[in-house]
């Protein structure tokens, strides 16, 4: 079970680590998602309502939120392990 919550932390890390990547490359479908999207893609909702200025700024706490979450979930796993 340990081996699990190591893997699941760690994808949270990467996919955190890809966004920021993402944002930091401009990439077209994290800074301005598609409005046909609304239903499925919550930066499209955020951009509807607030303007996609804050889109961009729910990606970042976003993505820095898996970050920290990861790295908490994977320190907890380690001790966990020892």
């Amino acid at each position: 079970m340990e081996i699990l919550d190591l893997f699941v932390c760690t994808i949270g890390l990467v996919f955190g680590a890809v966004l920021v990547y993402g944002l930091k490359q401009d990439w077209p479908w994290i800074t301005d998602p598609p409005e046909w999207m609304f239903a499925i893609y919550l930066p499209t909702i955020v951009k509807m309502v607030w303007g996609p200025k804050h889109v961009r700024r729910v990606a970042y706490v976003t993505a820095y939120g898996y970050i920290v979450m990861s790295i908490i979930c994977l320190t907890g796993s380690l001790l966990d392990m020892l």
